[in-house]
């Protein structure tokens, strides 16, 4: 279960979203954006503050995995996030980064809106403006962040994967990704989907 400095996190997380919905209209990311602001389409996220050192992917699939037998598939999930997904980050991991990318596939898999750049960036950037700031990153320990990092990085995969696989089964695995998607962040956050899906 998430520890105490995460629940921080969630909080300022659920906080933020219900500032967003209830105030702002939400902005489309969609290919019809005028031009210009498909400029950095190709862009990955933004950095964001949230950076530690390197966790050992290795070691830390083997903590995270409830059984022994799931730490394989956990190291995949974490080699593929930072091998693929994050290969510019070369000496540091990025927490906010890849709370992003889980937030946006937590989204795919509940309106299956696939996890673009723009969309990842897009996400990072409102992070990073509105719930990283709430949250005190220095009173966490280096251990939790890298675990931080970790779990997003891992259920963003996961999720993301999943979800993909999926929407080429049908209805009925799609809404095992849906559930899936609903039940981390519920999990992970205390956010219910539609929060975030508004």
């Amino acid at each position: 279960k998430p520890g105490a400095w995460q629940r921080d996190v969630a909080q300022a997380l659920r906080s933020a979203l219900q500032e967003a919905s209830s105030t702002s209209a939400p902005a489309s990311d969609s290919a019809a954006a005028p031009p210009d602001a498909q400029a950095d389409a190709a862009e990955p996220a933004p950095p964001t503050a949230w950076r530690v050192a390197r966790v050992d992917i290795a070691e830390v699939s083997r903590r995270l995995a409830p059984a022994a037998s799931m730490a394989p598939l956990y190291l995949r999930c974490l080699t593929h996030y930072r091998d693929d997904l994050r290969a510019q980050e070369l000496d540091v991991d990025d927490a906010g980064v890849a709370l992003a990318c889980m937030l946006a596939a937590s989204l795919q898999a509940l309106e299956a809106h696939a996890v673009t750049l723009p969309r990842w960036s897009k996400l990072t950037t409102w992070l990073a403006r509105n719930v990283l700031p709430a949250v005190d990153w220095a009173r966490a320990s280096t251990p939790e962040q890298q675990q931080f990092f970790a779990r997003m990085a891992l259920l963003a995969v996961a999720l993301g994967e999943w979800s993909l696989e999926a929407s080429k089964r049908g209805t009925a695995a799609q809404a095992t990704a849906r559930l899936m998607a609903k039940q981390h962040l519920e999990v992970e956050f205390g956010v219910d989907a539609e929060l975030l899906l508004k």
